[in-house]
């Protein structure tokens, strides 16, 4: 049986990427107008873990991109 290898998200020079692929997850480059700094924080967060739940590591890693 093949070895299961725990992904993790990691942040690498201000970017969040697959520790396995090195694929980058997630970026908000969207505009969070009306919410609180710790709004934006929180919905950020969110959709950063749910970009990552739904990641599916490439054969070919992201890193040589």
């Amino acid at each position: 049986m093949p070895s299961m290898i725990m992904r993790e998200l990691i942040e690498v020079r201000q970017k969040w990427v697959c520790s396995q692929c090195g694929c980058q997850v997630y970026h908000a480059d969207c505009v969070l107008t009306g919410l609180t700094l710790d709004g934006i924080t929180q919905y950020v967060k969110k959709m950063r873990e749910e970009a990552f739940d739904n990641h599916v590591c490439n054969s070919h890693s992201a890193k040589e991109e």
